[in-house]
């Protein structure tokens, strides 16, 4: 079933949708930020990685996820691609994301995020590429 839901470039309604890979390419970094959602730990670094996806009707966070089986319902430009650490690898939240897992995780992130930081801070820019 399409547990999560999309976090669209329009700004439109939050559609379910089964979570996927960071798009390939090339992707600008944002400056990093201290999450409100503790499930994907303590810094998460943006990203300007878009993607159509499809989506199985609109969220609502008291509304049942649509069963599996379901056909899509349309398609909606999915955002909030970035990086984090893995609390829980197993959430959705973090399907799509590019994450740091084990001991070292959340050193790993908060030493990516001082290294972007600096270049965004200073006038220069930080970028990922992803190949597969």
């Amino acid at each position: 079933m399409p547990d999560a839901h999309t976090t669209p470039a329009d700004g439109g309604q939050s559609q379910f949708y089964y979570p996927r890979q960071m798009p390939l390419g090339t992707h600008n970094l944002g400056k990093s930020v201290k999450p409100a959602d503790k499930s994907i730990g303590p810094v998460f670094i943006p990203t300007d990685a878009v993607q159509t996806v499809p989506v199985y009707g609109p969220y609502a966070a008291a509304v049942a996820p649509p069963a599996a089986g379901t056909e899509p319902t349309g398609k909606q430009k999915d955002t909030a691609y970035g990086f984090h650490e893995a609390v829980n690898p197993r959430d959705p939240s973090s399907w799509g994301c590019g994450v740091t897992q084990g001991a070292k995780a959340e050193a790993d992130i908060r030493s990516m995020a001082k290294l972007s930081d600096k270049a965004l801070n200073t006038g220069g820019k930080a970028k990922v590429v992803v190949t597969e």
